[in-house]
């Protein structure tokens, strides 16, 4: 079976701006061929698009290491 010659990117049509490239690079982190490429599930609870609610509102800080 080909792969499609769409991609998420040009299929999402809900986000906008940096929240698109936010839950793109989220859902890049997950969507790999290789299973040793995706991201840990730690990695993920972790991610900033998917934490973006509670970092926006103070309930949790971001720091870089």
């Amino acid at each position: 079976m080909p792969i499609p010659d769409n991609s998420l990117a040009a299929a999402e049509k809900r986000h906008d701006g940096i929240e698109k490239q936010q839950f793109l690079t989220f859902m890049g982190k997950m969507l790999q061929w290789r299973p040793e490429d995706r991201s840990s599930t730690v990695d993920l609870y972790n991610d900033e698009w998917l934490l973006a609610d509670l970092i926006n509102s103070g309930e949790v800080v971001v720091v870089d290491d």
